[in-house]
């Protein structure tokens, strides 16, 4: 590992194979060892009690391992050893089974967990690294340039308030999860390729040189990232329940339920008309623009509860509960709208907006 060696001077990767073919990695850390000698130990213990073993077989292979010599109480060095070749037998178990190792060791407890590159405090830091989630995420998901005035240390930046105005949004999605970054114009003294690079309501950006995404940030026109699906319900699910709230005060200003014959029933703003209009409107949320200037609408008037069944099957039709935070209207045709679980808020695409609109407006 170069220097500055973070996460340590050497990483010691094991790759077993099994005679079908299946090959599996694990990582032997915190070994006090030269790697060349912990190679030669991961030899060893492969050698005399894995080499021609079934990798399904972990308890007896660990137990073995672990018992070996008189103390039967291994050192830190022998159990690192263990330890990756352990991994690299689940990784082989899951790979054969067609599925997570989570689901072979009791299930998934998160549905995410956060993440990390390994973050270290530096002497200019004005705040800690470790107790501020902003700037220690910033580290991990940005890669910044060393800093002008001080060679081999990354630059991050306090932000301003309010930030420098963006001059481009990267929109970067991974599976269902999307984290958006904006790109302004690097302080003074900048210099080629130089941006300030920030995470949208962080309170710290990185200077980094973006020159390798410059023909993508002139070329890419707003409507390659505006009327996109933020939320679809599969087929066969369908909207089954609706609860309008002001945040204000907590008024229920209307509820609705579909029955089993599928009609709605509903009361307050939500009679059965509106209902059934506002349900098919949110079987498919679509953003129009995920603005990222201020529209003026103030603050999250609004909370729209749905309740999603399921397609019916042999299990039966499960219920699910999303929520949307709604702000007042801006003008004719215009709502913005985010998801309580996230963080981004967006324009609900005009034919959207039109439909609840009305139903915010009921009380005026």
């Amino acid at each position: 590992n170069p220097p500055p060696h973070n996460g340590g001077r050497y990483f010691v990767f094991v790759k077993l194979t099994t005679d079908g073919n299946v090959s599996g990695i694990g990582e032997a850390y915190s070994v006090p060892f030269h790697p060349d000698i912990v190679a030669q130990m991961l030899e060893d213990v492969f050698g005399r009690y894995l080499h021609n073993e079934d990798p399904h077989n972990i308890e007896s292979i660990w137990r073995r391992v672990y018992s070996a010599g008189f103390t039967q109480r291994p050192d830190v060095s022998m159990m690192g050893v263990l330890s990756a070749l352990e991994m690299a037998c689940w990784d082989i178990i899951g790979k054969e089974a067609g599925q997570p190792v989570y689901n072979l060791l009791g299930g998934r407890v998160h549905e995410r967990l956060r993440s990390y590159t390994y973050i270290y405090a530096r002497p200019d830091d004005k705040v800690d690294v470790y107790q501020d989630p902003d700037l220690s995420a910033l580290r991990a998901i940005v890669r910044p340039v060393s800093a002008p005035a001080a060679p081999g240390s990354p630059e991050v930046l306090l932000l301003p308030s309010p930030p420098p105005e963006p001059r481009q949004k990267l929109e970067l999605e991974f599976g269902n999860d999307r984290l958006t970054l904006l790109i302004a114009d690097a302080p003074a003294p900048g210099g080629a390729g130089l941006r300030l690079v920030y995470a949208k309501d962080a309170k710290f950006g990185a200077l980094c040189d973006v020159s390798l995404l410059a023909a993508l940030l002139t070329q890419v026109e707003p409507q390659g990232w505006r009327d996109r699906a933020v939320m679809q319900l599969p087929q066969g699910a369908k909207v089954s329940g609706l609860r309008l709230t002001d945040r204000a005060d907590g008024k229920v200003l209307g509820e609705a339920r579909l029955a089993p014959n599928g009609s709605w029933t509903g009361s307050g703003r939500l009679d059965a008309a509106t209902a059934r209009r506002v349900a098919e409107a949110m079987a498919e949320v679509t953003a129009t623009e995920f603005p990222t200037r201020d529209l003026g609408a103030g603050d999250w008037k609004y909370e729209l509860r749905v309740t999603d069944q399921a397609a019916a099957g042999a299990g039966g039709a499960a219920e699910s509960l999303r929520t949307y935070l709604l702000a007042a209207p801006i003008g004719a045709h215009n709502l913005l709208v985010r998801d309580d679980a996230d963080t981004d808020a967006f324009l609900l695409v005009p034919i959207r907006a039109d439909i609840l609109i009305p139903l915010l407006e009921a009380g005026k």
